[in-house]
């Protein structure tokens, strides 16, 4: 079975754990509809859910081979079932559709998803097979992520990272083995990177799967730890998790010259039935490479391969790569901002380099033209005003007219141990915003509760509790006086 294989221009192979109906409804749909033959097509069950499968899969010509437990073991398997050379098309048990985009470049709001029919399945691969060959790369996948505004008709070519949702490759056989259990992934493309093969990733090309569905990875990571740490906080850690970290750590150290960091996942508060709250470690832990990724222009989305892809006739080839980067019409807009503010800030520093007026307000007044000003004038803060105003009156200290001047409510205390107040500040009590009264009230010991009013209220009743019987007298003295003065600042 394996030798026959060989003959054929590419296989597909796709490994399965607890999951009989969801691969039956969604995979094996998609791929008998498409028209590839039941002989290219390897189902690898776990060893202890074999018999299942075979019964369920057999009877529709569908090739059941025994696999091995875990999903590194399995995709060991698959590369040690077929000959070396052979071209594998792996494929998870729970994809619906392949989709595209409208948009020719990321972040194309106006871009919408459009399904790929199925029966075109076949020449994407083929097609996809011939520009890894033209490119040198040996592995070729497809972007991560289904998003219409994401996709862009691109082509990644290097140390790329491509979902093993959908990736083919030329067998290397026993020549490669992967060690670790999950993350299985990425130790591949690091392995054929660190041999001198490159690998491909299309980027116009998503998937609609249900990998949050029953079985898979749901079925194989059920044992969850609770840690409590010095705070007394509780965190769940998912199995997924646990065994990523230990992933990312182990590729780190087989590929330092490769893997830059790792990313956690970021941890979210949830609750847990018979838990309460706690704080959730979800999977979903990401390697960061060394920039060793060139884009190419994916030119051939166009005419009849376009047709094929759903994007309909008359579907002309579109310049994505600029510069080696592709382009994101959401870094452009940012960029065209940041240049015009620039620009904008080289022409005012211009202007004001060229005035020779003393007043730096008067350099960038609008030019007259007919007797007309222009509109849009830029105010530009005086800085020599620095200082607050002030007023001096007959009679009477100076007093700050600025505004964001601050007077601050104290009581002091004298030698004598007896309490007086500021008879000057006394006067604004009720003229002060409720912000500097709230703070007057917190500096005394008081509640910072209340209205306006009600605050003014009750410092003036501190005041008279701190003056005690004279106070009484000397505010009688004061109060007139202080109402002239704040009569003559209104």
């Amino acid at each position: 079975m394996a030798s026959a294989a060989h003959a054929e221009p590419w296989v597909v192979a796709i490994p399965s754990y607890d999951r009989v109906g969801t691969i039956v409804s969604h995979t094996l749909n998609l791929v008998c509809s498409a028209g590839i033959p039941t002989r290219r097509i390897f189902v690898f069950a776990d060893p202890r859910q074999c018999d299942e499968y075979q019964k369920a899969l057999e009877p529709r010509g569908v090739n059941v081979v025994p696999g091995e437990e875990g999903v590194c073991g399995q995709r060991n398997r698959i590369m040690s079932f077929f000959p070396v050379g052979t071209r594998i098309v792996e494929m998870d048990d729970d994809i619906k559709g392949v989709v595209t985009s409208t948009g020719s470049v990321r972040s194309d709001r106006t871009a919408q998803a459009v399904p790929v029919p199925n029966a075109s399945l076949p020449a994407i691969i083929d097609h996809l097979f011939a520009v890894a060959s033209r490119e040198g790369c040996v592995l070729w996948g497809v972007y991560p992520l289904a998003n219409q505004w994401m996709l862009s008709r691109t082509y990644a070519l290097g140390l790329t990272k491509a979902t093993t949702q959908l990736v083919g490759y030329i067998n290397p056989g026993t020549e490669m083995k992967l060690t670790v259990p999950v993350m299985e992934d990425y130790e591949r493309i690091l392995r054929f990177f660190s041999q001198g093969k490159l690998c491909m990733r299309c980027d116009y090309l998503g998937l609609k799967t249900a990998n949050k569905g029953r079985g898979g990875c749901s079925s194989a990571f059920t044992e969850y730890k609770v840690i409590k740490d010095g705070h007394l906080k509780k965190h769940l850690r998912h199995p997924r998790e646990h065994l990523e970290a230990l992933a990312a750590e182990k590729l780190k150290k087989l590929f330092p010259d490769l893997v830059t960091s790792a990313t956690k996942p970021k941890v979210v508060e949830k609750m847990v039935e018979n838990m309460g709250l706690v704080q959730y470690h979800r999977p979903g832990w990401s390697l960061n490479f060394r920039q060793k990724i060139r884009y190419i222009c994916a030119s051939d989305v166009s005419g009849a391969f376009a047709e094929k892809l759903g994007l309909g006739p008359n579907v002309e080839p579109q310049k994505t790569v600029v510069n080696g980067s592709v382009v994101d019409l959401r870094v452009a807009k940012q960029r065209r901002a940041r240049r015009r503010a620039a620009r904008k800030a080289e022409r005012l520093a211009e202007q004001m380099a060229s005035s020779d007026a003393k007043d730096p307000r008067k350099k960038l007044q609008p030019k007259e033209e007919d007797g007309r000003k222009k509109l849009g004038k830029v105010r530009v803060k005086d800085p020599r005003r620095h200082r607050p105003r002030t007023k001096i009156e007959e009679g009477k200290e100076e007093y700050h007219l600025h505004r964001k001047k601050r007077r601050r409510l104290r009581v002091h205390t004298d030698f004598a141990h007896s309490f007086r107040f500021d008879m000057s500040a006394l006067a604004f009590i009720h003229r002060n915003s409720k912000d500097q009264l709230m703070q007057a009230c917190r500096e005394e010991g008081l509640s910072d509760q209340g209205s306006r009013k009600v605050l003014a209220e009750r410092l003036s009743d501190h005041c008279r509790r701190l003056m005690g019987e004279s106070g009484d007298a000397l505010l009688g003295e004061a109060v007139p006086k202080l109402q002239g003065i704040s009569s003559g600042m209104t």
